[in-house]
């Protein structure tokens, strides 16, 4: 004898598609990776990709609402990749 012939309600699982996503937590990544480019600079690319990197990962980790860390590091990287720019058009203008 089954639940509906016992009148028992029949109960479903939820629905998995309608449950919000997971929120992504700790340390942003992209912070990670435009300190660590802007460290390296890497012939100058490095410098430009952190500087992107660090201006995407600024406005994720806001967008956040506080589920995500390091708007320092992303600001580090930032500064750092302007800095590596700067010596890179110094650099590319006295040659």
């Amino acid at each position: 004898m089954t639940e509906r012939e016992r009148g028992e309600p029949v109960v479903w699982p939820e629905d998995p598609s309608a449950r919000p996503l997971p929120r992504q937590t700790g340390t942003n990544m992209l912070a990670v990776a435009s300190l660590v480019l802007g460290i390296l600079w890497i012939a100058g690319l490095g410098s430009i990709l952190a500087v992107v990197l660090g201006f995407v990962a600024m406005r994720q980790i806001e967008q956040s609402e506080g589920a995500q860390e390091g708007m320092a590091l992303a600001t580090a990287g930032v500064v750092l990749g302007l800095v590596g720019v700067i010596v890179l058009g110094v650099f590319l203008i006295g040659s």
